[in-house]
């Protein structure tokens, strides 16, 4: 009953896919120019060397895993990894162009192991016919990992039909209100229910998916992002490196004692207020607190924006740019400049920010003034005492903090409230045996995930 349903649906799907396609592939382009750089962004799959199918050379991969964006695949890096380590083949799907750059990397270092496909969310059409692309005619594998709740249904269906394995991998219910005998809770428990394998993020996750109805022999708990986090931490001087503000920044940082270096993490710019108490705004310019701000978005226009902002709000304190751009001897004089004359520091190199936090004692971490807050499992890894906004009700990070950690994490209720609940954490010393014992026991237990559900079986076979 249930293959019959999924094959309704999937023909149902197929159908609306067939009307809307020269609308959603012709027209929209035309009127709108997101929809025509997507089109055009998806396009690309056609003329990449690193796109091209495992069909094509008569193999068939391992594995299938799909990512939304950058965050999905921080989670499932580890995993990767030990799956090239097996000398098998991984199908890597991603809907969002930034993450485009890291999967294309992964590809091109191995490039007999891995191929990358830009998810047609605007291009699908089945079998591919009047220019459009179908992912089944792609694919080639018998076992696919989705990651978190971004679920592409042409992936989905087809891999149940023909009874392959489909995986969840960091699964998460948080922030769904789920009644029993509510629509909601059925269309959930039916959609969960599809996975033969869901590795919830946490352990209240499981729970979650436990209340859902979701059967045990299911589930299991693993946060994959702490391995992760943490390599990047013991590996930082490879990233920090090669940045040529680095040597002097290290010199700067490193004349403030620990727990009078703040950062501000993944901020934005609704956020700033929470710098301009009197006292706050008096350390600064005093050069008794470093404070770097790390925004958020990094484009060009939105730094600029970003930087307007604080010369409206604070015209009195200066600020400086650190990137990815510049040599050396400009920063020795920057960081001349700013000893003699004290202000913000504003870090717009991108990828870095898990590898700085572990220079700062304490770290707001941003996003809980408007959607949600972003990553603290970075921050709390690294060392910091860490501070948040109220809105943490989709992150699971918060939750794992939370569970082990519940002294190193703090809420602001308030922007004006920040200084007050800094200044009383602010020399905390986060007890580094907690971090490094939770290492430790993932360490081990992804080894028991890795026999018990990942299992090594071979290397990829010829069709």
């Amino acid at each position: 009953m249930a293959l019959f349903i999924m094959r309704g649906l999937f023909r149902l799907l197929n159908f609306f896919r067939i009307i809307l396609y020269p609308l959603i592939k012709g027209l929209l382009p035309l009127l709108s120019e997101a929809f025509r750089d997507r089109v055009n962004f998806e396009r690309v799959n056609k003329t990449d060397p690193l796109s091209i199918s495992f069909k094509k050379d008569q193999l068939e991969a391992d594995w299938g895993l799909e990512v939304s964006s950058e965050g999905e695949l921080e989670q499932v890096i580890p995993l990767i990894r030990e799956i090239i380590s097996q000398e098998k083949k991984i199908e890597l799907y991603f809907a969002s162009p930034s993450v485009e750059e890291k999967c294309r990397a992964l590809a091109k270092q191995n490039p007999n192991q891995i191929r990358i496909l830009r998810l047609p969310l605007l291009s699908y059409f089945p079998k591919g016919l009047f220019g459009g692309q179908d992912v089944t005619r792609w694919a080639t594998s018998k076992k696919l990992i989705l990651c978190r709740y971004d679920f592409y249904p042409e992936l989905m269906l087809p891999q149940k039909l023909n009874s392959k394995a489909l995986y969840l991998v960091s699964g998460t219910l948080k922030g769904k209100q789920i009644e029993k005998s509510d629509f909601k809770q059925w269309l959930l428990h039916g959609l969960f229910s599809a996975f033969d394998t869901i590795i919830a993020a946490t352990e209240l996750d499981r729970q979650r998916f436990l209340r859902l109805g979701i059967g045990p022999a299911k589930l299991t708990a693993f946060d994959f992002r702490v391995l992760q986090v943490f390599n990047r931490v013991e590996n930082k001087m490879m990233a920090l490196q090669k940045q040529p503000f680095w040597t002097h920044f290290e010199k700067y940082i490193g004349s403030f004692p620990f727990h009078c270096r703040l950062i501000l993490g993944s901020v934005w710019k609704n956020e700033l207020p929470l710098l301009l108490d009197a006292q706050m705004k008096s350390e600064i310019l005093k050069g008794s607190i470093s404070v770097l701000l790390a925004p958020h978005q990094l484009g060009t226009e939105s730094i600029e924006e970003f930087q307007s902002s604080w010369k409206m709000l604070s015209p009195d304190i200066p600020i400086y740019i650190l990137s990815d751009k510049g040599t050396p001897e400009n920063y020795r004089k920057l960081f001349l400049e700013i000893k003699l004359r004290p202000g913000i520091v504003i870090l717009t190199s991108p990828g870095i920010l898990v590898e700085v936090y572990s220079y700062f004692g304490n770290a707001y971490v941003g996003g809980g003034f408007g959607r949600s807050i972003h990553s603290v499992l970075e921050p709390y890894l690294a060392g910091a005492n860490v501070f948040c906004g109220p809105r943490t009700h989709r992150s699971t990070e918060y939750d794992f903090v939370i569970q082990h950690s519940p002294s190193h994490i703090h809420i602001v209720e308030e922007l004006n409230q920040f200084y007050s609940c800094f200044k009383k954490i602010q020399e905390f010393q986060i007890d580094s045996k907690v971090r490094i014992g939770q290492v430790v026991y993932h360490q081990k237990e992804f080894i028991k995930m890795l026999e018990k559900y990942f299992p090594n079986p071979g290397k990829g076979k010829i069709c």
